[in-house]
């Protein structure tokens, strides 16, 4: 403003709305928050995404329970439990990150949809595998390891996917070209298939968006760091040695 530098608006010559920037963090699933979770005995009845109100995995059958590792805790699935969201999960575009591990015995689906044909990392004694309605890898690989998986995503259903680190699928176009997002996430298993698992669930990150290369190492190193998963890590990793994330 020319008269009273800015402080009244109806003198100002010009006015921008610059909006607020759409935060980039979707689904924050961590099973080290007691705020996230609503339990009934060690069984629990709800958990709460930290990224948000949406997106609460309150859906549920059988009786997961919330555990203890000597790493952090967990929620685990006994073979006929699921979570799962009834709020769609259908970005065009997203990176999604899990820390899980089968237990051992029923080896099915472990992170998964519960209205598509989708599953991230596990299928059928493998955590090695991605369908995304479609194949992206049907790998192999079966032990009571905890794992990282990731797999990111783009609008033209361009697949990236990762086990332990190791990059497993580079710009796979096998994904459905429309229906590649998980829309309503579940863990455990899937109410569209008897392939449920026993296994344990530690943490789950979304993005809606393809994260950069720098960004997705730090959530790596974060993830890595925080669950005892650093030697995973390789020597040439910019955050080997520390995770430039903490919590909160």
């Amino acid at each position: 403003g020319s008269t009273d530098g800015g402080e009244n608006n109806s003198t100002w010559d010009n006015e921008v709305s610059i909006g607020k920037k759409k935060p980039k963090l979707a689904i924050w699933m961590d099973a080290n928050d007691d705020a996230s979770f609503s339990l009934s005995g060690s069984n629990v009845t709800s958990w709460s995404n930290r990224a948000g109100t949406s997106y609460t995995f309150d859906q549920k059958t059988g009786d997961p329970t919330r555990v203890t590792n000597p790493n952090g805790n967990a929620v685990n699935f006994d073979g006929n439990d699921l979570l799962w969201t009834n709020d769609t999960y259908l970005p065009s575009s997203f990176t999604l990150m899990t820390v899980s591990r089968y237990t051992g015995g029923q080896n099915g689906r472990l992170v998964a949809s519960n209205d598509r044909n989708w599953l991230h990392g596990y299928h059928l004694g493998g955590n090695n595998k991605f369908y995304f309605n479609g194949w992206v890898l049907n790998g192999s690989g079966l032990d009571a390891k905890w794992h990282l998986h990731t797999t990111t995503i783009n609008s033209q259903d361009q697949a990236n996917c990762w086990t332990d680190l190791n990059q497993v699928a580079v710009n796979s176009a096998s994904a459905n070209n429309s229906t590649y997002a998980p829309s309503k996430l579940s863990l455990g298993g899937t109410a569209l298939y008897n392939e449920d698992s026993k296994g344990e669930v530690a943490e789950l990150i979304a993005f809606n968006e393809v994260l950069s290369t720098l960004d997705r190492q730090k959530i790596e190193s974060y993830l890595a760091h925080k669950w005892g998963l650093d030697a995973l890590l390789p020597d040439s990793h910019p955050y080997k040695s520390t995770s430039p994330i903490a919590d909160p």
